[in-house]
């Protein structure tokens, strides 16, 4: 996982977490947009880890953080 490197285009940043490191990940984010200069609310959406990515859009996030699927399931994932 790399930091983050710039502040977000959007106003409120609309975030996928996928896996079992949510709580992990959530952490890391509190407190985020306070040290980027300005308030933000992040829009988190959760799935689990073998949830189908299809449903959602190409351009629906801002940040997308899925756990590394399995070898079978990487060509789907990815």
């Amino acid at each position: 996982m790399a930091p983050i490197a710039s502040q977000f285009n959007r106003r409120n940043p609309q975030i996928l977490l996928g896996g079992a490191h949510q709580p992990t990940l959530l952490r890391y984010l509190d407190g985020w947009p306070r040290r980027q200069g300005g308030p933000h609310a992040f829009l988190i959406q959760f799935i689990e880890t073998h949830d189908a990515l299809e449903r959602f859009s190409n351009d629906q996030f801002d940040l997308a953080v899925i756990q590394a699927p399995t070898a079978e399931r990487a060509e789907a994932v990815i």
